[in-house]
């Protein structure tokens, strides 16, 4: 296992997963240079990270937000699923020993989603799971050993 550790939060991740760098994730993308610099920078300004397992599957992204002022409620983290919820994508109520929320899973144009929404004091986390529907059970325990261990990082 190997932490992974940002400003915010941090978890352990299975040996071959890793982030995604620019040029990985470039490739990966195939998209004009211009759109591609847009893209990192909102992801920049999200707080996203996106990580993926050597020779995987699918993709993880996490990003979070921090409220000000106080603690987010599980109400905060049904508005942030609000677009989800409105659509009628089943959920359910998840927990972890740090963290919880809801998770959606469903399928989407020939891919497989994962979604959580999970709260924690003043951050709010949203990280999403893609791959391609038939290989959606392939990194299920591996993903879901990354949320279990995801927990806020001690300030500095």
């Amino acid at each position: 296992m190997v932490q992974f550790r940002s400003s915010r939060w941090f978890t352990m991740f299975p040996d071959e997963w890793g982030i995604l760098d620019e040029e990985t994730l470039r490739a990966a993308l195939g998209m004009p240079d211009e759109r591609f610099a847009t893209v990192m920078e909102a992801l920049k300004m999200d707080n996203i990270e996106i990580f993926a397992r050597r020779y995987g599957v699918g993709s993880l992204q996490i990003g979070y937000n921090c409220m000000e002022g106080g603690d987010i409620t599980h109400e905060d983290v049904l508005d942030a699923a609000s677009e989800n919820i409105d659509m009628g994508i089943p959920y359910r109520e998840v927990a972890t020993e740090h963290l919880a929320g809801i998770l959606f899973e469903y399928p989407q144009e020939g891919t497989f989603q994962r979604e959580w929404y999970l709260r924690t004091k003043d951050t709010l986390f949203k990280i999403s799971y893609e791959c391609d529907v038939e290989y959606k059970s392939a990194e299920r325990a591996e993903v879901d050993l990354i949320i279990q261990n995801l927990q806020l990082a001690e300030p500095v």
